[in-house]
């Protein structure tokens, strides 16, 4: 996503994660994101409100991580944990 100072709001998304096939193990999102941007975890949307401070002049970084635990198999209890980013 770009923004460019003095523009209107700019939202991007939503986004989504899907598991194939479809296995409904749990799984756990987390954002890494700069503060001026907001994040919506319920509608996935990123946004960015109206600004025209030059500070804020540059290149940053958002990261979504994706992780879902699952068994290894049925009569092992140990637990493997798989990320996505």
């Amino acid at each position: 996503m770009e923004y460019t100072l003095g523009e209107s709001t700019l939202q991007f998304g939503p986004y989504s994660f899907v598991q194939t096939p479809a296995c409904q193990h749990p799984y756990n999102v987390t954002v890494e994101k700069p503060a001026f941007v907001s994040h919506d975890d319920i509608a996935k949307v990123f946004k960015v409100s109206k600004t025209s401070d030059v500070s804020l002049v540059g290149l940053y970084t958002i990261k979504v991580t994706y992780s879902v635990r699952y068994r290894t198999s049925l009569t092992d209890p140990s637990v493997t944990t798989t990320v996505l980013s």
